[in-house]
């Protein structure tokens, strides 16, 4: 059985996947909290922000979670010789994760 893919990262993908004609393709995006201002014209700080702009357009829920580094640690695991960043993450499908229930009581939360 093939599924759909669950999750992007990368903001020129994540970008293409926002803008697209289908509003409904992302469901959530997760960015991080520490981005570093770009000085350069289309930085990676205004495409973020370009991205945040039409995310909250089409009603995507946004998440603020954590830094770049443990966001890439959590996506793609531990790397031996570098470190992975991750600025933003888009979830495209949750199929199978709808009936999950977390009780956060217990969590610690």
């Amino acid at each position: 059985m093939k599924y759909k893919k669950r999750i992007c990262s990368g903001l020129n993908e994540i970008k293409r996947k926002v803008f697209s004609i289908d509003k409904s393709l992302v469901k959530l995006l997760v960015a991080a909290v520490d981005l570093q201002e770009n000085p350069l014209e289309d930085g990676s700080d205004q495409r973020f922000f370009q991205i945040l702009l039409k995310a909250k357009q089409n009603n995507i829920p946004i998440v603020f979670s954590c830094t770049r580094n443990e966001l890439g640690l959590s996506l793609y695991g531990r790397k031996k010789t570098e470190k992975v960043r991750v600025s933003v993450l888009a979830v495209l499908n949750y199929e199978g994760y709808e009936k999950v229930n977390i009780n956060f009581d217990s969590v610690g939360f």
